[in-house]
């Protein structure tokens, strides 16, 4: 073992005087680097921007040569040191040197706003926005100009030890198993020391063989998505606690933050601390850095989605009285994620409770003034800040939430001009929020005490002392509020209040086209993954299934405007993985698997920001989150044009003059026409008939056997409603139905039945009309485990009836 130790010892100190060796002062303030060939600039110029630094390299003249330039990525690595650290390259030859950051000329192809560049603290490649202040390190010569081979096996010398750390390894041998041997890696610029250098989810070695380029991301083969994972949410909680207040941070920042000194000061506050769970949620694996990059705030924005409903699971499973939820930026989108899945799960359950308080602080959203921030709250509210800040990406923050009552607290901070920049005035909101909780002032270290006092005006509630558990007001009295209405913004500036932008808001999603799948692949707009085909049904739908990466990309011609994507989907398996959704190459949807329901699952409206005529495209891609096959059906995939509008109720019964029969009448709302099957009754007539499904289908999957399904369920009367199927020898027989719903012509049946006789088993039917009409089945035993499994199909005979309001 002594002599193992002493052996890397050895080796260590040879690639350092290795290293050292290689460099040499040609004493006119230049260096050159007789491994690459390359000869860089010796003394510091200082920091710029990146733009600033080529425009610098280019005009340089020094040593007698006008050739300088900035850098390209591999060369500015070559010059660290690994054997060094803070900083780590060689200081004897550039005794100036930072241990910091350095432009190199190579835009980040995923974010073209950014650009790579070096830590010469640590080594680490990692990439900024192009308008950061780094520093500059100019550069002239090619890149391993200088083609030294001193151990005669055809690799450059240097190439093997940037890649390998040493000059141990032989041209035909396959370091990283790519099915590439090391000279076709070098020949090919690829990395030998990655499976896949361009992270596409094939390897080098079988693109090289399908004729494809190893360089280049191959079109709907995407970079893999890291499979998500769920921290626990931190609490000061109570065992008898009946409400919760929830905080969560936005993108690139975490709990750690003014998040937890939040809940500090909400704890201490209350009145009846028994009542009450104070929580924090980190997500900052998703919202912050990871490897070494920095995601754009939209990436946060997506990622929040899947964060948000497995929160609401786990809030669900608590019963909780009220929720406030507090969120930053691009938390934002985390919390109403979790609103969402909460007020289906009421829907479904018929509860009226929880009660939800939304407060957005800056909230980002690219759907920008069609944001559905506050929707289903009983009351939110936001405070923004409409300052330029350092990220122009979040502009998308300056907003005004249609669905929310805001607050514009600019002009409460007179200590800072109006056309500062930087992140400071994104986190304004929260620490003026914060302030209102206590009249902490130290949170106001760069505002104007006497100037936020607007903020306290002891006769208008504003930041905290609106919330529940501080006033113990009971939200939805909108006397309470400051006269002016939602989607308008009150600026504390003493002027009157905006007009009234014209009643309550509602979205308005109208459809701009179907992707049909069949049609694409006839059109040879259909790709697909080569280890994983796709299955397209002649119903349009498409069946994903792993057996390492499965994708698809289809092309789509666009003739108007839209802004929304839409899909249903659902797990057929009992194995989850993670679905991600691109669009023109933009990831902008994730579904996680864990957090699906059974049965079809409808996606939420998916923001595509506002997207031109012309042709496009949208990817799918499947990859599972265990050993197990992960398999997915997608269907209805829609495109829209989303708009929130403002629609008259003059009558204040919560119901808007589009779907009121009588907006002039509370008590009476008669004389709309009836839309079939939108769970609606908009012709206010009790006598319509009321979410009904009725008749027979039939399977002949194989020669011997049959499936059937009948049905008579009607919701006015579902104690009298029957439900029976049957498949080779097993058969079921409702003995109670618990549930109806019937949605866009199809209809699904929840209840209790006997397998063969044995009692307590549950199940989910599904009919649906159409072309023919289709029956699926899932049933599960006593104990919930999956029983059977019939996915919707369609039927060889029979007919089904199905009425929805």
């Amino acid at each position: 073992m002594k002599k193992i130790f002493m052996l890397l010892v050895m080796l260590c100190a040879l690639q350092a005087v290795t290293a050292a060796a290689s460099l040499v002062n040609n004493g006119n303030g230049t260096v050159t680097d007789s491994r690459t060939g390359l000869v860089w600039q010796q003394g510091e110029p200082g920091t710029k921007t990146w733009g600033a630094a080529l425009s610098y390299c280019e005009g340089l003249s020094l040593g007698n040569k006008t050739d300088w330039r900035l850098p390209n990525i591999k060369e500015l690595e070559s010059l660290t040191d690994d054997a060094r650290y803070y900083p780590a390259i060689d200081t004897l030859f550039f005794p100036g040197a930072y241990a910091s950051y350095y432009w190199s000329s190579t835009t980040y192809a995923y974010y073209p706003h950014y650009a790579w560049d070096v830590s010469f603290g640590n080594g680490y490649v990692v990439s900024y926005v192009k308008y950061g202040n780094f520093y500059v390190r100019c550069v002239r010569g090619g890149q391993y100009g200088g083609f030294v081979d001193l151990d005669i096996d055809g690799l450059p010398d240097a190439w093997e030890l940037k890649y390998f750390g040493n000059l141990a390894q032989g041209p035909y041998d396959d370091y990283d198993h790519d099915n590439l041997n090391n000279l076709d890696e070098y020949q090919q610029g690829t990395d030998p020391a990655k499976w896949d250098t361009d992270g596409d989810g094939m390897n080098d070695g079988d693109e090289v063989a399908k004729g494809k380029d190893p360089l280049v991301k191959d079109a709907g083969v995407f970079e893999q998505p890291s499979l998500l994972t769920y921290k626990g949410i931190s609490c000061i909680s109570s065992p008898t606690a009946k409400n919760l207040v929830f905080i969560t941070h936005g993108w690139n920042s975490n709990s750690d933050t003014w998040v937890k000194a939040m809940r500090e000061k909400i704890y201490t506050s209350l009145t009846n601390k028994a009542d009450w769970d104070v929580c924090t949620y980190d997500w900052s694996e998703y919202a912050a850095t990871f490897d070494n990059l920095l995601p754009a705030p939209w990436d946060a924005y997506v990622n929040a989605i899947e964060h948000g409903k497995k929160i609401a699971q786990e809030i669900t499973a608590v019963n909780y009285n009220h929720i406030h939820f507090i969120a930053h930026s691009a938390g934002s989108n985390l919390i109403q994620s979790a609103a969402d899945w909460i007020n289906s799960n009421k829907q479904r359950t018929s509860s009226q409770m929880p009660t939800i308080h939304m407060t957005f602080l800056d909230a980002y959203d690219p759907s920008k003034e069609n944001s559905r921030y506050g929707k289903g709250a009983d009351f939110a509210e936001q405070y923004v800040d409409t300052r330029r800040v350092g990220v122009s990406s979040l502009d998308d923050s300056d907003l005004t939430l249609p669905f929310a009552y805001n607050f514009d607290v600019t002009s409460l901070d007179i200590q800072r001009g109006n056309d500062i920049t930087g992140e400071k005035v994104h986190a304004w909101p929260y620490r003026l929020y914060i302030y209102s909780i206590d009249k902490d002032q130290s949170w106001l270290d760069w505002g104007s005490s006497s100037n936020v006092a607007l903020f306290q005006n002891e006769n208008i509630l504003y930041g905290y002392r609106l919330s529940y558990e501080k006033s113990g007001s009971v939200l939805g009295n909108e006397n309470l509020y400051y006269g002016f209405p939602r989607g308008a913004t009150h600026t504390f500036s003493g002027t009157p209040p905006p007009p009234e932008p014209g009643g309550l808001p509602v979205i308005k999603l109208e459809q701009k086209g179907i992707l049909d799948f069949n049609s694409a692949q006839q059109r040879n707009d259909l790709t697909t993954s080569e280890s994983c085909i796709p299955e397209l049904s002649p119903q349009n739908s498409l069946i994903m299934r792993t057996c390492s990466p499965v994708w698809v990309i289809a092309s789509q011609d666009i003739a108007s405007l839209i802004n929304t994507l839409t899909f249903d989907y659902q797990f057929t398996s009992i194995a989850k993985g993670l679905l991600s959704v691109y669009f023109d190459g933009q990831l902008v949807n994730k579904v996680d698997g864990q957090n699906a329901s059974d049965g079809i699952n409808h996606s939420d409206n998916v923001a595509l920001g506002d997207i031109s005529p012309g042709k496009h495209t949208v990817s799918f891609r499947l990859d599972p989150s265990t050993q197990e096959q992960a398999v997915i059906e997608l269907s209805n995939v829609q495109f829209s044009a989303m708009q929130v509008v403002f629609v008259s109720d003059a009558d204040n019964d919560g119901h808007t003059s589009d779907v009121d029969c009588n907006d002039n009448n509370p008590a009476i709302n008669p004389g709309a026409a009836e839309i079939p099957n939108n769970n609606l009754d908009d012709d206010c007539n009790p006598a319509t008939p009321v979410l009904a499904a009725s008749g027979a289908g039939y399977n002949y999957p194989a020669p011997l056997f049959k499936a059937s399904l009948t049905l008579n369920v009607n919701v006015s009367s579902l104690a009298t409603g029957w439900l029976k199927y049957s498949f080779k020898r097993m058969s079921l027989s409702s003995t109670s139905i618990t549930n109806i719903s019937v949605i866009n012509g199809t209809a699904t049946i929840i209840g209790v039945g006997k397998v063969n006789g044995a009692p307590n088993y549950t199940f989910t039917a599904t009919a649906q009309e159409g072309s023919p009409d289709l029956m699926g089945i899932e049933i599960r035993r006593p104990d919930n485990t999956l029983y059977f499994n019939a996915a919707l199909a369609p039927v060889s005979s029979g007919n089904y009836s199905l009425a929805g309001q």
